[in-house]
């Protein structure tokens, strides 16, 4: 495929080098080639610059959940602009399922202090060479799940890059975004770069990033070659980063070997620093209806309500409905759950919606949000003073600019501050509180168990076969210990044999054992020894102040089970919770039971 090589002049401002492309009379067309070349002329023609009113009119844009949309922006520094980052996402009404960013400026281990919510993170930590200008990061809606390519992530002198794979659309999505130091070798970055791409694989890559080589400019054949030469194809035709005293240039792209799943590609004009966001948007078909978790029941345990309960259940224990055997234990047990629904459920129709966007971060004021369309507004008022005889725009309206994002920056970090020191002020005493907020500022939080699973090398999402997996693996654990020894019996490491149960139970007895009755007084103390903050379907503090009413029939119930020697089979079920040991999701051997 010699047939892009050939590059002609850039006119107007954009690159589209495919425009040129002719054949000889004498030789037969191929028609695949020629309707390949026509969609990706026709995707570099129609990349624009768009504006966010622009972007929120255009109805390409406007439904979620329909295509699979990748944005990268070069942050410079996470630490300084995230918040500006996270009021600019909720100003789009397209919610980008992946978003990759570069010269983050942070280690991946503060990584959580900087989420998106809805969105789940990996980042890659800045070169320790630099104080700035160098780490990667990558966001991704939480309805995917994702491996991180390890063999396509590096960082050098010349090259930064970090490489996931989403696993649960109809066909596995490789994105990466990848930074090219200026300071770096050039001819090193272009070796490096083409010993990572001949990593990945030969469909469906998307590689985003900051590569500081501007392809408005003509001399830049060798750094298209090594993309062209494995079948990549540039997205982004126009300028994407502006800068006082420099010429608008191309250096942000997005670049993928599918342009057959290519709907669109746009570059996003933002104030939050020089470098545009860029953007695509793939006709891809995605199977995350069974990984979006179903919306959990809430529950309203507020005094009144438990108030209308207790009066509820009273009256049914006065009744005497649930017979002391263990049909009427699992009745009772029936009967305190669907009390407590009835009670307490909140009808989803019912739940308030908020007028504020949950992808903003609380500090953020519409106040703030109102200035943050007035920085953007300057922004473009400076960009329209852009000329021929005024490459650089007008001074006095930059300085407007960056004076007032300065005082928007220095805003947004006082209102932060007096969001977590009012928060504080507020748990003054309350030292379980007061760790709450100091791992949300952490960003130490618990992962959600992801319902998508790999089972004997397929993804599968139907929820009982994964539970049964669990369970079967779990249940494998002590006989593979066992194999385990039998095979270490010969080594050198000396192993400890099984006891036999004989050597602890070595007198059995033969006669009886007696246990005595419990009493109401006994099983409502122990009811109120319980700990609220322990798991349980059922709310401790309702079981509590309820205990003195359900306490006479549960001793009733347990006094019969121990009188007949029987255990109800509803004691018998066990919850078992899967808790991450790795940060793998996907494979029950990175769980444990609890």
């Amino acid at each position: 495929k010699q047939w892009y090589q050939r590059r002609v002049a850039i006119t107007a401002g954009r690159y589209n080098p495919f425009k040129s492309i002719f054949y000889d009379k004498y030789q037969q067309e191929d028609p695949a080639v020629s309707a390949e070349t026509n969609k990706i002329i026709n995707i570099l023609e129609n990349c624009n610059l768009y504006d966010r009113d622009s972007f929120n009119r255009d109805p390409n844009f406007k439904k979620n959940g329909e295509d699979f949309s990748i944005c990268f922006n070069n942050v410079d520094g996470v630490a300084s602009n995230f918040d500006e980052l996270s009021s600019e996402i909720l100003l789009l009404k397209k919610k980008f399922d992946v978003i990759t960013l570069a010269e983050t400026n942070i280690n991946s281990e503060n990584k959580g202090q900087y989420q998106l919510p809805g969105y789940q993170s990996v980042f890659l930590s800045k070169s320790s060479l630099k104080s700035k200008g160098s780490g990667l990061g990558i966001y991704i809606k939480d309805i995917f799940i994702y491996d991180e390519i390890e063999v396509c992530t590096q960082v050098s002198e010349n090259l930064e890059s970090l490489f996931i794979k989403v696993n649960n659309t109809h066909t596995p999505i490789t994105i990466g975004v990848i930074y090219r130091p200026p300071s770096g070798d050039l001819k090193h970055f272009l070796s490096e770069l083409d010993n990572t791409m001949g990593k990945l694989p030969t469909s469906n890559v998307f590689i985003t990033g900051d590569f500081n080589i501007d392809l408005l400019k003509s001399r830049t054949n060798t750094y298209e070659n090594v993309f062209y030469g494995h079948g990549f194809t540039p997205l982004i035709s126009i300028a994407t980063h502006y800068k006082p005293g420099c010429k608008p240039s191309c250096i942000d792209n997005i670049f993928c070997n599918s342009t057959d799943t290519v709907l669109a590609s746009g570059v996003l004009e933002n104030s939050a620093s020089h470098h545009n966001p860029v953007f695509c948007l793939i006709n891809h078909n995605l199977n995350t209806e069974s990984d979006i978790e179903c919306n959990k029941p809430k529950y309203d345990y507020s005094q009144s309500n438990i108030d209308t309960f207790i009066s509820t259940i009273d009256s049914k224990m006065t009744e005497s409905q649930f017979t002391d055997d263990e049909p009427g234990y699992q009745n009772f047990c029936e009967y305190f759950s669907e009390t407590i629904d009835k009670c307490f459920l909140i009808d989803p129709n019912d739940i308030p919606t908020s007028k504020r966007n949950r992808f903003t971060n609380p500090w953020i004021t519409n106040g703030i949000v109102t200035s943050i369309s007035k920085k953007a507004y300057l922004y473009k008022t400076w960009k329209k003073s852009f000329s021929r005889s005024n490459p650089n725009g007008d001074e006095i309206l930059y300085g407007k600019y960056k004076d007032y994002r300065k005082e928007l920056l220095y805003l947004i970090r006082c209102a932060k501050r007096n969001y977590y020191s009012k928060k504080f002020e507020a748990v003054s005493g309350n030292s379980k509180k007061t760790w709450e907020l100091i791992n949300q500022l952490r960003g130490k939080f618990k992962p959600q168990l992801k319902p998508s699973f790999v089972i004997n090398g397929k993804l599968v999402r139907e929820r009982r076969s994964i539970a049964n997996e669990f369970n079967k693996y779990f249940v494998s654990i002590a006989q593979k210990m066992n194999v385990q020894l039998q095979e270490h019996d010969n080594s050198s490491i000396p192993i400890m044999p099984i006891p036999s149960f004989t050597k602890f139970l070595d007198r059995r007895v033969s006669e009886s054992i007696y246990m005595s009755s419990c009493t109401p007084e006994e099983v409502s103390c122990t009811i109120k020894d319980l700990d609220n903050g322990k798991a349980s379907d059922i709310c401790i503090t309702v079981v509590k102040q309820s205990s003195k009413i359900i306490s006479p029939k549960l001793c009733s119930f347990f006094n019969t089970f121990i009188e007949k020697g029987t255990f109800p089979d509803l004691m018998k079920i066990g919850n078992i919770c899967p808790v991450y040991k790795k940060p793998v999701y996907k494979k029950p051997v990175y769980k444990k039971p609890v």
